[in-house]
């Protein structure tokens, strides 16, 4: 299975945050919609960066009050592992798990088009996997197609 079915099933709409935002922007966009990390992108859909919910612990361990200030360019981690749409899930599942990462941005020639939870492979591979069952078990039974 391939990142683009999970896309296509879950679907390509990407909450997005932008280099100029401040970190308190960041807290009420993750809040909003319920999401644990944003990509940075730039005006022309770039990625720049991506900011997590451990990047503002860190800052917050630092100085509690930059919150509302502090510019999200200075705190996000610029160098981000992305994956393209072709890539196996299974591969993108391992460098997840290696990297200790949650959310992997997809892109293709350099743009975002989709991000991808750790939650969201491991949904589809379980459907993938309940899918394969059921099929199997049709089959022994003698139920064609099913």
């Amino acid at each position: 299975m391939r990142l683009c079915d999970v896309l296509d099933s879950k679907g390509r709409h990407v909450h997005s945050a932008s280099p100029n935002d401040t970190m308190m922007d960041v807290v009420r966009k993750l809040v909003a919609h319920n999401i644990g990390a944003l990509p940075v992108v730039d005006e022309h859909g770039r990625l720049k960066g991506i900011v997590s919910e451990r990047d503002i612990l860190r800052l917050l361990v630092r100085d509690v009050e930059s919150l509302q200030s502090a510019r999200l360019a200075e705190h996000m981690t610029r160098d981000v592992l992305t994956a393209e749409p072709n890539d196996d899930v299974d591969s993108c599942l391992n460098t997840m798990t290696e990297q200790r990462i949650r959310h992997l941005p997809v892109c293709e020639q350099g743009k975002l088009t989709g991000m991808i939870s750790l939650g969201d492979l491991v949904k589809s591979q379980l459907d993938h996997a309940v899918f394969e069952t059921r099929q199997l078990t049709a089959m022994m039974m003698g139920q064609y197609p099913v």
